[in-house]
Order: structure tokens, then C-alpha cells, then sequence
């Protein structure tokens, strides 16, 4: 494989950070704060892809952010294709990837880096996300998507086994598995850090889908290339969840649709494996869809909350059930 990044050139920084946004002004502004303010022991390149924001972003970081590099896309190219824009003008030996609906808490950046500095067979490393506006204790890490993993996570048994490889489920949960480094199967791009060595061995995202499945497939080839791949609860991103997502309900399934092709692609699924594989997810969503509707009938507070929480897990139950 060819270099990757410029050959023979050198990292000159600790860390490159990579926001791709769309249309999340306000929040990226934040975002962007949150990474000066918490940074200030490490020597930073910070680019933000505008992946063509009608929202005035990218005058934004102009006039308020002028050390940050800017690239501006004229249309929406999605995660992947917009990071892999940014990829090779990084300098550093450590490369984030950062969603702008982030902010980071305190000195998390500095304690994922010490952490690859310290643990040279750490490939990539992934902070304890929070989502500060939900009731719901997954983490933003966990094992690769299979019929049994998705099954166990869905229909809870992963949360009445925790400790039980046999229940291991498709996210980690909060409380259990987030009291010491774990090594994990898979880290979200929310807020991911990689080895620059890592990325010039494995290559750059793969751009099949346009949001969702890319960070799996990365880690997967990441692990595949002898790199451990490490969630650090220690440092802590607190993430307002799918704030670019949101704008467009047509989005708003796309993980469902990225989740099924990632899985039929990783594991060459026939066609019945992948009809099963379907079907269980479909079965786990419509399940947690009646679960937050009884909830909210229950519920003396929240009850709001519980019902839009079924109202989306129903339509996730429908999205699964649809040929991809």
C-alpha cells in the first residue's frame, strides 16, 4: 500500500482533530471551545470539514476560529468521505476523530494520548461518551454485530448477564463495563482517536455508506492489522446525540439499513443468515418499542419522553424489515 499520508514527512503535532459538520453551528462553535479550553498541554491541528452547511458554520469558523484549517464541500459527502478529505493534511502522530455535537470534559484528550503513549500495541482508543439529555446507559463501544450479540443486546440479556461471554451483547453497558480500560471490538467515530502508524497500515475510512457502519468496518480492519483497540472510561465526551441527523427524518433509519449491509459484507452472509439477521433486529427493536410504550404509561414523569422513545424504536423496527 502506498503512504498514505505525504511520504517521508514527520508528525509536528501531538494530536489532529478532525469535525466533520453539517449544518450544526451553534454546537460546533461549542465543540471547538471545548477542544481549546481543554487542550491547552497538547500542541493541536485542528480541521473542520463543512460538509456544505447552509447554516452559516463555515463563516463561522472563519471569523471566530481563525487557527483552525477549513475545508468547505459544496454538498453533504457524508462521514466517511469527508474525513478521508482531512486524513492526509494531519501532522500529528495521533489523529481524533470528533463529532461537533461534542464537548469534551476536562482533560480527556490528554488521557487518551498519554494512554496510546503507554500502551505501544493500542491501536485506537475511544472516551466514555454521555449523552446528558438521555436516560439510556450503553457506551459508545462493544463487539462486532452478529445475530447472537445483537440478540443478547436487544432483548436485554446482555444487561442480566453482563459478565457472561456467552450474553455478550453489541454495546457495552454504563456501570458494568466501565470501570477500567477494556479492550473492545469496536469504538464509535464520535470521538475516536488513532495512530497515525495505524492509519498509513490499514488505510483510510471506506465510503460504502454515508454515515453509521464506516467506524465498524475501520476497527474491524484495525484488529485485523494486530492493533488492540481500547474504550478508556477515564476520559469522558459528552455527546448531544445525532444533532446533524435530526434535520432530516430520511436519515433518520440510516443506521438501521448501514448496521444490515456492515453485517452481510463482514461476515458474507447467505441469504437466509441475512433474512435471520433481520429479523432478530427487527424483533429486539419492536421489543424495545412496546417495552418504552408501556413505560410511558406507567410513568409519572417523562411520560413524553418515553412515548417518542417508542415511536422511534418502531419505526427502527420497520426500517430493519426493509430490503436494503
Amino acid at each position: 500500500m502506498a503512504p498514505y499520508f505525504v511520504e517521508g514527512s514527520q508528525p509536528v503535532t501531538d494530536l489532529s482533530i478532525i469535525v466533520v459538520s453539517w449544518n450544526t453551528k451553534d454546537l460546533l462553535a461549542d465543540c471547538l471551545n471545548s477542544v481549546i479550553a481543554n487542550s491547552r498541554d497538547l500542541s493541536l491541528q485542528i480541521i473542520v470539514v463543512d460538509n456544505g452547511s447552509a447554516d452559516g458554520s463555515a463563516a463561522m469558523v472563519r471569523s471566530k476560529f481563525s487557527n483552525v484549517q477549513l475545508i468547505e464541500n459544496q454538498a453533504n459527502l457524508g462521514f466517511a468521505a469527508a474525513n478521508n478529505l482531512a486524513l492526509p493534511l494531519c501532522t500529528a502522530e495521533y489523529v481524533l476523530l470528533l463529532n461537533p455535537d461534542t464537548r469534551i470534559i476536562g482533560q480527556a484528550l490528554s488521557i487518551l494520548a498519554e494512554f496510546l503513549r503507554e500502551h505501544p500495541q493500542v491501536g485506537a482508543v475511544g472516551p466514555k461518551v454521555v449523552h446528558p439529555l438521555s436516560r439510556f446507559r450503553t457506551l459508545s463501544c462493544g463487539h462486532q454485530p452478529t445475530i447472537r450479540t445483537v440478540f443478547n443486546h436487544y432483548f436485554f440479556l446482555s444487561r442480566l448477564f453482563p459478565e457472561s461471554p456467552a450474553f455478550r451483547g453489541y454495546q457495552l453497558l454504563m456501570g458494568v463495563h466501565d470501570r477500567e480500560p477494556r479492550a473492545v471490538e469496536w469504538l464509535s467515530g464520535v470521538c475516536l482517536m488513532v495512530r497515525r502508524q495505524v492509519i498509513e497500515q490499514v488505510g483510510p475510512l471506506r465510503e460504502d455508506w454515508f454515515m453509521y457502519a464506516e467506524d465498524l468496518e475501520w476497527c474491524e480492519r484495525i484488529s485485523a492489522g494486530g492493533w488492540e483497540l481500547v474504550h478508556v472510561p477515564a476520559a469522558i465526551v459528552e455527546h448531544h446525540q445525532g444533532a446533524s441527523v435530526q434535520q432530516n427524518e430520511a436519515v433518520h433509519t440510516m443506521w438501521v439499513q448501514s448496521l444490515k449491509q456492515y453485517f452481510v459484507m463482514r461476515t458474507q452472509a447467505t441469504h437466509l443468515q441475512s433474512l435471520v439477521f433481520s429479523m432478530v433486529l427487527s424483533m429486539g427493536l419492536l421489543f424495545r418499542a412496546v417495552l418504552y410504550w408501556g413505560q410511558g404509561l406507567v410513568a409519572r414523569q417523562d411520560r413524553r419522553m418515553w412515548q417518542a422513545e417508542s415511536r422511534r424504536f418502531w419505526a427502527y423496527a420497520l426500517a430493519a424489515l426493509q430490503r436494503s
